[in-house]
């Protein structure tokens, strides 16, 4: 048996209602010299049962029942399994339009890059939004990719804003690559977690390839139960996490100055999120809010861009939760956190 030119490695977690639909869609595919790894994260509802069906009917499918150990746990399962050189990380309520493959191989065997970045789309209810690419296609040399993407590659000022979307999935990349950058993710990231994947590799790629705008697509599902989150308990000891190995693999791979200030950036966008997150457990009180609010002043990376950058370019709201949260008193910190609290609940009524 050859091996497959790309494996697909899905983790896959209580994902019954969508999880046919995204199979389908993979054994759609034009290009069909693949393997898909399914890994069953210790799933409560039938999602364990339907991967086995697929790997029962098409022997491309092959699955890793598993004790649950969150996503990033799951896709490394997958990734070590992998048999082909190519990974692409697909999310099992998502799915694939027919050339999606197709676009990714045809590439590499021009190229021959080891990351080719591709086109996505949202999914609701089954109709299809795209989402623009903020890069201009074709290819980047290393040259290139310093003078061109560099700049503004993990964020460009505002809030959140970066160049190159920064999930796991939407791209095809070198085994290789995953491989060497797999160790600043953590079992223990529950948000934010495909940053302390891709943003290492995206320091680490000598050549990369955007695909043409409107080629076939990634279709990332958006699901009532995801239009407005709930509290997560995890968020604020996720940020650490994430953040404080992404700034461990700059060190690690000597980057600029530039690109520090770019992930200092995107930090305190991250911090603004914890903020907003704390508003939404209305089973707390400010007390508990304000404690929070202390730990993340006196955390270590907070500490060390407290007074050395300047967030002048974000938005009015978000520059006024990002003073209270990292210079605010109390009183301060009351009037935002209630004002917050008071959205979220209006907000999540009119859902």
């Amino acid at each position: 048996m050859s091996i497959p030119a790309v494996s697909l490695v899905l983790p896959v977690y209580n994902v019954e209602s969508y999880l046919s639909e995204c199979l389908d869609s993979i054994e759609s595919q034009t290009f069909q010299n693949f393997e898909v790894i399914l890994v069953d994260d210790g799933s409560k509802d039938l999602s364990g049962k339907i991967c086995d069906q697929y790997a029962k009917q098409n022997s491309k499918f092959k699955v890793i029942h598993k004790d649950n150990s969150g996503l990033v746990g799951a896709w490394k399962t997958g990734v070590n399994a992998a048999s082909a050189a190519f990974i692409c990380f697909i999310d099992p309520d998502d799915i694939i339009e027919p050339d999606y493959l197709k676009k990714f191989i045809d590439v590499q065997r021009e190229y021959n890059v080891d990351l080719i970045i591709g086109n996505v789309g949202t999914y609701i209810n089954g109709k299809i939004k795209n989402i623009p690419l903020n890069v201009p296609s074709g290819y980047y040399d290393y040259e290139s990719i310093k003078s061109k993407l560099y700049p503004t590659i993990f964020n460009d000022g505002t809030f959140q804003n970066r160049l190159i979307l920064p999930s796991r999935w939407g791209k095809m990349i070198s085994k290789t690559l995953v491989l060497s950058n797999m160790k600043y993710s953590d079992s223990g990231m529950t948000y934010a977690e495909d940053l302390s994947l891709i943003w290492p590799t995206l320091l680490s790629v000598k050549s990369l390839f955007v695909l043409k705008e409107y080629d076939d697509r990634y279709l990332y599902r958006i699901r009532k139960d995801s239009m407005i989150r709930g509290y997560d308990k995890n968020r604020w000891k996720s940020v650490k996490l994430v953040y404080g190995n992404l700034y461990q693999a700059f060190e690690d791979k000597k980057a600029k100055k530039s690109l520090y200030k770019q992930l200092s950036l995107d930090y305190c966008s991250s911090l603004i999120q914890v903020y907003k997150n704390e508003m939404k457990n209305l089973q707390g009180n400010f007390s508990t809010d304000y404690k929070l609010i202390i730990s993340v002043r006196e955390s270590k990376i907070t500490s060390e861009i407290y007074n050395n950058e300047e967030f002048s370019s974000l938005d009015k709201k978000n520059k006024i939760i990002l003073h209270a949260m990292l210079r605010g008193g109390k009183l301060e910190n009351l009037f935002v956190s209630k004002i917050l609290r008071f959205l979220f609940i209006a907000k999540k009524r009119c859902i």
